[in-house]
């Protein structure tokens, strides 16, 4: 693998070596390229081998520089390779569900534990292999957030449609043991994976609890507000979002992706802002709803 440099730093270790965008970097100290992970792990160092390949063939350098650092190169996306596709069919899946007719992206169902850190994104593991776990653990990719739905290893096979549904439970461990910080979801179907299998489950999740609420504590000081907020926005919001919502299958937690956003509104307006632009958000999003009422086509 390697991956294609889209933009060059001014000023930086990367130009100073001639680097230019177009050139594509291929390993650090022996280490393939595979994307922008690999490429803020190796590089993080003093010194490192770096072989890429530019405009005249294939040249290598031994970096030497004062201090770690941005090595100075810009990607156009965060992967060097295509999004890693789900290989599931839940039986609660809400993409399988959209009806035909809309844009093409919506219908794309990812399972890339990359994206699980770099945006919060959920995965099952079904598509992962021993050597993906070890990488996660040697480059501390954490955290890392996985729908576990039940950790009955027959039942989640049932569950995902994918005979390999069961036989990656035996990740959760290596990746904990790891110091991986781990969080788990499940969807709950009536008759499917409640009662005694709700139970079994239930104790799992007191183990996930005491990561979910300091993760929320965190989120919340990280979002500029108390950590109280952060409590009362888990337990307090997490239910609310689950009782009012409109499906059987509901999914609500901390995301780590609306810290930016809230982050902002905290700094420019305070906290008396939030409610305000929490309504105002409502408000359009009801008008959009409303303008699109009817377009979308009913499922055949």
């Amino acid at each position: 693998m390697a991956i294609r440099i889209e933009q060059v730093d001014a000023g930086s270790e990367a130009e100073a070596l001639g680097l230019a965008p177009g050139d594509e970097l291929l390993s650090v100290d022996d280490n393939e390229l595979n994307d922008t992970l690999d490429y803020d792990f190796y590089t993080d160092s003093s010194s490192f081998h770096l072989k890429a390949r530019v405009a005249d063939g294939i040249r290598e350098w031994e970096v030497q520089r004062p201090q770690r650092g941005p090595f100075g190169c810009g990607f156009k996306t965060y992967l060097g390779d295509a999004k890693h596709s789900c290989s599931n069919h839940c039986m609660f899946c809400f993409i399988d569900q959209l009806p035909p007719g809309m844009r093409e992206s919506l219908y794309f169902k990812d399972d890339d534990e990359r994206l699980s850190f770099l945006f919060g994104n959920y995965i099952t593991m079904t598509n992962m292999q021993d050597h993906e776990i070890d990488r996660i653990i040697k480059m501390h990719i954490s955290p890392i957030n996985i729908s576990v739905h039940t950790t009955n290893p027959q039942l989640r096979v049932r569950m995902l449609a994918n005979k390999r549904g069961g036989e990656v439970l035996k990740y959760l461990p290596r990746l904990v043991e790891g110091g991986i910080a781990v969080n788990c979801q499940l969807v709950l179907c009536r008759g499917v994976n409640d009662g005694d299998e709700l139970l079994r489950d239930i104790i799992s999740g007191i183990i996930v609890a005491i990561i979910a609420l300091p993760l929320s504590i965190a989120l919340a000081i990280a979002s500029g507000v108390g950590p109280e907020q952060g409590l009362y926005t888990a337990i307090i919001a997490g239910f609310f979002i689950s009782f009012f919502g409109g499906s059987r299958v509901q999914i609500g937690g901390p995301t780590a992706a609306f810290v930016v956003i809230i982050y902002g509104i905290v700094t420019d307006y305070g906290t008396d802002g939030a409610p305000i632009s929490k309504s105002s958000f409502n408000l359009s999003f009801a008008v959009i709803l409303l303008k699109l009422f009817g377009s979308v086509p009913a499922r055949s």
